[in-house]
């Protein structure tokens, strides 16, 4: 069973998904350092994940796809490292600058069950949007680079939910 994907490692493969590329094609799309593109993608070929050839990176689609990483606990590992990197970057930014470029909300409010059933149905919509602008983005040849994607969290969970959780984790 192969162990969940570090980020670096995620956009890179994401980025080969679209195109095969060398590392200075990798480094543009990703804005890694050819120096990190470079240390990374040996790991990514020993887990024949990638594949090199006359100076170009391949993802190896037979053996390997993004789906089987997107399941279970690396999914989740990817869900906290993006999260954590989020809250670090939104309370870094001078608070004149803050959702500038990153946005960050939080609420905590009683809801009846009439609330949260509106709510649920904007977080449907939400999905419904998400979706539309993914497929017409698969739809053009897009050739905009994979660090311009915008990452979207939603959710919601009891309070309480969330302490205990946070207790067990301890």
């Amino acid at each position: 069973m192969k162990k969940g994907l570090l980020l670096i490692e995620r956009i890179i493969l994401e980025s080969l998904e679209k195109k095969e590329k060398n590392i200075i094609e990798l480094a543009k799309d990703t804005t890694l350092s050819s120096s990190v593109i470079s240390n990374v993608l040996p790991h990514l070929m020993m887990r024949s994940m990638v594949n090199y050839q006359q100076g170009i990176y391949h993802l190896i689609r037979d053996s390997y796809s993004l789906r089987e990483i997107n399941a279970g606990e690396t999914i989740g590992d990817e869900l906290k490292e993006l999260f954590s990197s989020l809250v670090n970057r939104y309370f870094q930014q001078e608070e004149q600058q803050r959702g500038v470029g990153t946005q960050l909300r939080l609420k905590k409010v009683w809801m009846t069950p009439m609330d949260e059933a509106q709510f649920n149905a904007h977080l449907v919509e939400l999905e419904r949007f998400l979706a539309r602008v993914e497929q017409e983005t698969r739809q053009r040849d897009n050739c905009a680079p994979v660090s311009e994607q915008r990452v979207v969290f939603w959710g919601h969970s009891e309070y309480s939910q969330l302490i205990n959780g946070s207790l067990m984790s301890v």
